[in-house]
């Protein structure tokens, strides 16, 4: 199993290399950030396509169903966890990117001695 997956690691990043000059830019783009790794960032560049198309950030949360929930009526408003109704794969790889970042890196002994 493991030989498989190392496979299919290999196939996606000669893939990489052979995308348009343009996508290889984001997805190396989104892996500067923690969290972000190589198939982390190609599902995030593929689910969203042309970033450009999103005039503002909050229309692309509401595309990937990360918004929260809102109960009004009145003058009261209550808001709830993300409404869950966007793009199911974008929200899970976020959601794993997310949990990334937040795990404290590794510093080796030589960086912390330094």
């Amino acid at each position: 199993m493991a030989e498989r997956i190392t496979r299919l690691e290999e196939s996606i990043r000669e893939a990489v290399q052979h995308a348009p000059p343009q996508l290889r830019a984001v997805v190396q783009g989104l892996q500067a950030m923690r969290g972000i790794a190589l198939i982390s960032a190609l599902t995030i560049a593929s689910e969203i396509g042309a970033v450009s198309r999103f005039p503002s950030a909050r229309q692309l949360m509401s595309y990937s169903g990360t918004v929260p929930s809102e109960n009004s009526s009145g003058k009261r408003t209550q808001r709830g966890g993300i409404t869950k109704s966007g793009n199911a794969h974008l929200r899970r790889i976020l959601g794993e990117a997310a949990w990334g970042f937040r795990a404290h890196g590794i510093t080796s002994s030589s960086i912390c001695q330094s």
